[in-house]
């Protein structure tokens, strides 16, 4: 496929770059599970050598994003569907406990801090900008419950997911402002059973519409 080479090779190494614009492609199906990547292909597609094309592989292959196969290349990682429901059901069994501790800590530099991402997450430009803003309403509310634990817990089974992500579709990203702003408004209301319900409600969304990519 023609890969749409819009980033800014300045400010990242190229294998760097390389990886981001991959994940990107991945992430948004437009190179689904069980494509085969040819490090000659993508690299006169990007406009660099094959070497750092190659120390992308590595890296999406650590985490998680493609499967290095001996004598058969480079392949785009099929989605573990065990793995996706044990995340899923991990997330939805410490909903209420992060609702409740997070109203429980409420204020109003809290709701605006959440409010202000939301407002960004609506205008980002790209899949990494709108990650990186889901995953920081996401850290701001773990933040709030003020327990070391929970976010020691939660931020392990973030980071060790191999998980599709939801907002790498535009449904995707519009369940998830919709979700987001559910919850802060349950939040803003000192409701955590509507918080938790608002929470769960999106984390099922968000599993339908990985599982239907």
């Amino acid at each position: 496929m023609k890969i749409n080479n819009t980033h800014n090779l300045d400010k990242e190494t190229l294998s760097d770059k390389a990886q981001k614009i991959l994940i990107e492609l991945i992430v948004s199906q437009k190179l689904p599970p069980g494509t085969r990547l040819k490090e000659q292909h993508i690299a006169k597609e990007l406009g660099i050598s094959a070497t750092p094309v190659r120390e992308a592989f590595k890296k999406l292959a650590a985490d998680g994003f493609v499967e290095i196969e001996p004598y058969h290349g480079v392949i785009v990682r099929r989605i573990d569907e065990q793995e996706r429901n044990g995340v899923y059901q991990c997330l939805v069994a410490l909903a209420e406990l992060e609702m409740r501790s997070a109203v429980e800590h409420y204020d109003d530099d809290f709701a605006e801090q959440l409010a202000n991402i939301i407002e960004k997450e609506k205008t980002a430009d790209n899949f990494f900008e709108f990650h990186s803003l889901n995953l920081q309403f996401h850290y701001t509310i773990w933040q709030q419950t003020k327990n070391e634990m929970f976010m020691r817990i939660m931020k392990l089974i973030v980071t060790s997911s191999r998980m599709r992500h939801a907002d790498g579709s535009p449904q995707g990203r519009e369940e998830i402002i919709k979700g987001h702003q559910n919850i802060l408004t349950a939040i803003k209301a000192k409701a955590p059973a509507d918080a938790e319900q608002a929470m769960l409600k999106l984390l099922e969304n968000s599993k339908k519409i990985i599982e239907n990519e």
